[in-house]
C-alpha cells in the first residue's frame, strides 16, 4: 500500500508540473503579445512615411523583415529595407545561405532569399532559378512565390526554363505562369515540342489561355498526337484559338477514341456555333461515356436557338439517353413550357401536337412535373389533354 508521504510527494509534483506549464504559457502569451505590438509598430511607421533614407531606417532582423513582407508592407518600403539588411549582412554571406554553401536553417536560408529578392540583387533571377530547382520543398515554392510576384519578363524566362527542364511540379509552374500578366505567348513555342506529354499538355493550356495564336499551325498538328492529355489541351487551345476553318479540326475530335478528348472537343465546339456543330453535338447526346453526354449536352445550351432543331430532331431519331437528354435541354432552354403553350393557343396543328405528346413522354415525370409548375392550372389541364394515353400524367400530378 502507498504511503501518505509518497501521494503527497506525487501531487506536490503534478502541481508543480502544472505550476511551470502555466508559467510558460503565461511568458511566451506576453512574448508573442510584445512581438505582435512590434510588428504592427513597425508596419505602421514604414507605411505611413514615404522617405526611406538609410539613417531614418527602423533596425528589424531578417526575421522581423520576412514577417513585415507576408504582412503586406510595400514594395518600396520592402527595397529600402532589403537593401540596408544586404549592407549589414553582406551579400556574399546571403548568397552562400540560399546555394547552401553555407549552412543554416531552411528559415534562415528563406529569409536570405527574400532579402536579396526584395533588395534588388543583380543575381536574383540566377538564385531564384537555383532556389526553384532546390532539393528543399519549402526553399523551392518560395521561389516560385517570389517569380511569380515579380511578373517580368525576366521571371517569366525562368518559369519556362524551369518548365522545360521538369526542374520542378509542371502543374505549380504553369499555375504560376498563368497568374502572370507579363507576355510570355511567345516564349511558349519550344515546349510545345517538348519529349515530355506532360511538359507539351501543359504548353498548350497556356498557349490558349494567353491567346498566342502565333502557334496555331503547331497546335493544329498536336490534335493527332499520341497521348490523350496532349490532344485533349489542343482541342480546349484551338477552340480558344481557331477561326472558322478549324471547326472541322474540333468536329473530328468528337470520334476520338479517349472520353476526356471527347468531352473537351464538345466544350471547344461552342466557339463555332452553327447548325452542323449543334448536328454533331446532338449525336453526342448517344456517347456511351456519361460524362461526354453531359459535356454535348451544355454546349448545346450555351449556342441556344441555333441549336434547337437538332435537339427537336434527335427527341424522334436518338436512343432513350438521347432522347431524355435533348428533353431535358429544351425544358432548360424554356423551349417545352413555349411549345405546351402554342399548341394549346394553337390546337390546329397535328404534327406540333404530336412533337409535343412525344417531348412529355421523352422528358420523363420529374421534368413534366417542373414544367407543370409553370403553367398556370388552365394550362395544366389543357396539357392533361394533350397527353394519348392519361395515366402518364398520373405522376405528374402526383406530388
Amino acid at each position: 500500500m502507498i504511503s501518505n508521504e509518497v501521494l503527497t510527494f506525487v501531487l506536490w509534483l503534478v502541481i508543480a508540473a502544472w505550476s511551470g506549464t502555466v508559467v510558460i504559457i503565461v511568458v511566451e502569451f506576453q512574448s508573442r503579445k510584445r512581438h505582435d505590438a512590434r510588428s504592427a509598430q513597425l508596419l505602421d511607421q514604414l507605411t505611413t512615411s514615404t522617405l526611406f533614407a538609410a539613417d531614418s531606417l527602423p533596425d528589424v532582423s531578417r526575421t522581423e523583415f520576412q514577417e513585415l513582407v507576408l504582412a503586406g508592407l510595400s514594395e518600396s518600403a520592402q527595397v529600402a529595407l532589403a537593401q540596408e539588411l544586404r549592407t549589414q549582412g553582406g551579400d556574399a554571406a546571403l548568397l552562400a545561405l540560399v546555394s547552401g554553401e553555407r549552412r543554416g536553417s531552411i528559415e534562415e536560408r528563406i529569409e536570405a532569399l527574400q532579402i536579396l529578392v526584395s533588395g534588388r540583387h543583380p543575381e536574383m533571377y540566377d538564385v531564384l532559378a537555383a532556389a526553384l530547382r532546390s532539393s528543399q520543398p519549402e526553399l523551392a515554392s518560395i521561389a516560385l512565390r517570389l517569380l511569380r510576384a515579380l511578373n517580368d519578363q525576366s521571371s517569366a524566362n525562368v518559369l519556362i526554363g524551369a518548365l522545360d527542364e521538369n526542374a520542378h511540379a509542371a502543374s505549380r509552374i504553369a499555375a504560376a505562369l498563368n497568374r502572370m500578366t507579363v507576355d510570355y505567348g511567345p516564349l511558349l513555342g519550344s515546349l510545345l515540342q517538348h519529349d515530355s506529354p506532360t511538359v507539351r499538355f501543359w504548353a498548350l493550356v497556356l498557349v490558349g489561355r494567353t491567346g498566342t495564336s502565333q502557334w496555331m499551325w503547331t497546335i493544329r498538328g498536336m490534335l493527332t498526337a499520341r497521348e490523350p492529355q496532349v490532344r485533349r489541351a489542343a482541342v480546349e487551345a484551338i477552340g480558344r484559338l481557331g477561326s472558322t476553318e478549324d471547326r472541322r479540326l474540333v468536329l473530328a475530335r468528337f470520334f476520338d477514341p479517349s472520353p476526356m478528348v471527347r468531352v473537351h472537343a464538345a466544350r471547344a465546339s461552342v466557339a463555332f456555333p452553327d447548325v452542323s456543330v449543334a448536328d454533331a453535338l446532338a449525336r453526342l447526346l448517344s456517347d456511351r461515356e456519361w460524362v461526354v453526354r453531359a459535356a454535348a449536352r451544355d454546349s448545346l445550351r450555351t449556342m441556344g436557338a441555333v441549336a434547337t432543331p437538332a435537339i427537336i430532331r434527335t427527341l424522334w431519331q436518338g436512343d432513350p439517353f438521347a432522347a431524355n437528354n435533348a428533353a431535358e435541354l429544351l425544358f432548360l432552354t424554356g423551349e417545352t413550357v413555349k411549345l405546351i403553350r402554342e399548341v394549346i393557343i394553337r390546337p390546329d396543328q397535328p404534327e406540333r401536337t404530336r412533337l409535343v405528346q412525344h417531348l412529355i413522354t421523352a422528358s420523363g415525370s420529374q421534368i413534366m412535373r417542373a414544367v407543370s409548375d409553370q403553367l398556370d392550372p388552365g394550362e395544366q389541364a389543357a396539357m392533361e389533354r394533350l397527353v394519348e394515353r392519361p395515366e402518364s400524367m398520373a405522376s405528374v400530378r402526383r406530388r
